[in-house]
């Protein structure tokens, strides 16, 4: 993120709650995933279905995506849209 787009976020109270909430919301999950799931064990354990890091990997090399380059990203862009992914999403018991 940019300067500019940096201090807009210092300046908007509703942006600064939506970071706030969203890094509330992947504590959360890290430490289900550390606390709850992963803690069974090997017998208990949940493969990943995806290899993550070369799923960013291949994405970042078919954009050419430098990993030290500012993204051009609105972040209000990014919540809206995760939260609609979100609502978008069923899940299975």
């Amino acid at each position: 993120m940019g300067r500019e787009k940096a201090n807009e976020v210092m300046k908007n109270v509703e942006l600064q709650q939506m970071f706030r909430q969203e890094f509330e919301a992947i504590k959360s999950d890290r430490d289900l995933l550390r606390f709850d799931i992963m803690r069974r064990g090997i017998e208990g354990a949940v493969p990943m279905p995806v290899n993550l890091k070369r799923v960013i990997t291949n994405i970042l090399a078919e954009n050419k995506i430098k990993p030290t380059s500012l993204s051009d990203l609105d972040p209000k862009y990014y919540f809206q849209e995760i939260a609609a992914l979100q609502n978008s999403l069923v899940v299975l018991p």
